[in-house]
């Protein structure tokens, strides 16, 4: 592409620059942690879990982390995408037990075998679910 005059390309090259900026701009605005604080606040902290882990696997079809624990002698999906909690995704073992009260952003594993206790609080950071830094 050929600019014909001066004027031409001091137009051209600041709009080029404003064009790329905006782009940028729409690619990394951190939109996703809204509907990380928002899946924390609708469904993560009005969950109830207390079980004992019966299965722990990667399904590669689905690319995520499953989790299942029994309540009441039924199975049931921990739905939280606990891949982003690395440490809690470690620590977690089939046989544990598992804790969490509504309205609460804790997750406790008790390791049934050693019966010692690991205490994991969530938050959202860079849109995705985290264990939070521990203080």
């Amino acid at each position: 592409m050929k600019i014909k005059n001066k004027k031409t390309k001091s137009l051209f090259i600041p709009r080029l620059i404003t064009f790329i900026v905006i782009i940028i701009l729409v690619i990394f605005t951190p939109s996703t942690c809204y509907d990380c604080n928002e899946t924390l606040k609708e469904d993560i902290l009005p969950l109830y879990v207390c079980g004992l882990i019966i299965k722990k696997y990667y399904d590669k079809n689905h690319n995520y982390e499953r989790l299942f624990y029994t309540e009441n002698n039924k199975e049931i999906y921990f739905h939280i995408r606990i891949s982003y909690a690395q440490h809690l995704w470690d620590a977690v073992q089939i046989g544990d037990s598992i804790f969490k009260e509504a309205g609460s952003d804790t997750v406790i594993i008790k390791n049934n075998n050693t019966n010692s206790y690991t205490i994991y609080k969530l938050e959202c950071k860079f849109g995705r679910l985290y264990e939070k830094d521990k203080e």
